[in-house]
């Protein structure tokens, strides 16, 4: 019984960090816009490469 109390444990700790992250990537996709005038384009390009990718990973995963 502690076997599958220790994976459900997992699970749910590795499906929260997922979504927490996905909710994390889609929030810098939206802040991105919003400072276009402020960010420099290399900052810009980090930041929605790296909240996308965020995003597509834990879709797909």
């Amino acid at each position: 019984m502690c076997g599958n109390s220790n994976i459900l444990i997992e699970r749910v700790l590795l499906y929260s960090a997922a979504v927490f992250t996905s909710i994390a990537g889609v929030l810098h996709l939206a802040l991105v816009p919003m400072f276009f005038k402020q960010m420099s384009l290399d900052v810009m390009i980090f930041f929605s490469l790296g909240s996308g990718s965020a995003v597509l990973v834990h879709t797909y995963n």
